[in-house]
């Protein structure tokens, strides 16, 4: 899928005007956050990093492109907190999880139940997989922070320059990110239609 068609998509998804959308991913392409080339049907088609960088700026405020773009590299950039030695940040681990839904069934990807947040008044981000009660999958939580570089004597403002005032956290749900990724990156119908139909499934057998 193109970056025009990314954008018509997603305001559909994740139920946004589309003139916001289109407006993010104009901004997007002039920063070179995605691939340029041919418009129309001969348009690049984006890869994973380029679809985590248009859900990052996104999230950093749903609003505003403009906003969304000042906040992007800073919060792309995060780094994990990990008591292991890795350069891994947000961006590069978002990439990795959309490319890896792309390539699992509904099944396989609600046993996990992956969820990615973005806490702006905190300059943070994770992405976890908080399986249901019961399940032998373990949780996880990846935490990504402006605070794990930090020296010790900056002040927090300078480190979390986005704290205080009217913030918000934004939350992207196992089903959003599952039909994101289906659609726009493996090129498939929507499954909402099969998420659907699983979760009353699901419903029913509660009651039986």
């Amino acid at each position: 899928m193109h970056l025009g068609q990314t954008a018509s998509y997603l305001a559909l998804v994740l139920n946004r005007p589309e003139p916001t959308t289109k407006m993010l991913s104009r901004l997007l392409r002039e920063g070179d956050w995605t691939k340029k080339g041919p418009r129309g049907r001969n348009a690049p088609h984006i890869d994973s990093n380029e679809l985590s960088s248009f859900l990052t700026a996104f999230m950093c405020c749903p609003d505003s492109p403009a906003v969304a773009m000042e906040r992007l590299p800073h919060f792309v950039n995060l780094p994990l907190d990990t008591d292991n030695d890795t350069d891994a940040t947000f961006g590069t681990a978002f990439s990795i999880l959309l490319d890896r839904l792309a390539k699992e069934t509904w099944d396989e990807v609600r046993a996990k139940n992956w969820s990615v947040s973005l806490y702006v008044d905190m300059s943070a981000t994770t992405i976890s997989a908080d399986p249901y009660e019961g399940s032998d999958i373990p949780h996880e939580e990846h935490v990504f922070s402006a605070l794990v570089h930090a020296p010790d004597d900056q002040p927090m403002k300078d480190s979390m320059p986005y704290s205080g005032g009217l913030e918000f956290s934004s939350k992207l749900r196992c089903f959003t990110l599952f039909r994101i990724a289906k659609v726009i990156l493996a090129g498939e119908i929507d499954p909402l239609g099969e998420i659907t139909r699983s979760l009353e499934n699901d419903a029913l057998g509660d009651e039986a």
